[in-house]
């Protein structure tokens, strides 16, 4: 009954660590695979009813060729949209950022 006790104890113990560990902060590369450059890059949690700000900010542009790292801080599941200079817009929905990196095309 004891080893019982002690391994359901363990268990409920790292059940509440696995939360933790899934929303460390983790890096997400971008690599623009296009033929013309991002102008806008927008990176929300998959829960929000908004894109929010700009992850390129006002001055940046993200080239053919080029690719950017950010650090994301929410949570591996997010929605990606990105805004290319002819405001063509690619969105990637529940998309696994602890996983893999996003190569866009266009």
């Amino acid at each position: 009954m004891k080893r019982l006790l002690t391994a359901l104890s363990a268990a409920a113990f790292f059940a509440l660590l696995a939360p933790t560990v899934a929303l460390a902060d983790h890096q997400l590369t971008i690599y623009n695979n296009a033929d013309q450059s991002i102008e806008y890059i927008n990176i929300s949690p998959v829960d929000s009813n908004e894109w929010g700000d700009d992850w390129l900010g006002d001055s940046q542009v993200l080239s053919p060729g080029e690719h950017i790292t950010f650090t994301i801080q929410s949570g591996c599941l997010q929605d990606i949209r990105v805004t290319f200079m002819d405001h063509h817009q690619v969105e990637k929905r529940n998309f696994d950022t602890c996983q893999y990196d996003l190569r866009v095309n266009y």
